[in-house]
């Protein structure tokens, strides 16, 4: 893999990852209110960021960086 499609790819996944989570807000179908959902937010992100992580360093590994 080569850094042009791996920023392509979470740049796209990133934004429609935003966009689902924006568009759940603003039709309601979660609030902030509820600790449930606050919850369910942080882990999906902190999933999302973690495998981004892991990804990054298989990267830097596989291109000879580390």
């Amino acid at each position: 893999m080569n850094w042009e499609s791996f920023v392509y790819q979470y740049a796209v996944g990133g934004i429609i990852f935003l966009a689902g989570l924006v568009i759940a807000w603003r039709s309601g179908d979660y609030s902030w209110k509820n600790v449930y959902d606050r919850l369910t937010t942080y882990f999906v992100i902190s999933i999302f960021a973690f495998y981004f992580c892991g990804h990054l360093v298989w990267q830097i590994v596989a291109s000879g960086g580390g």
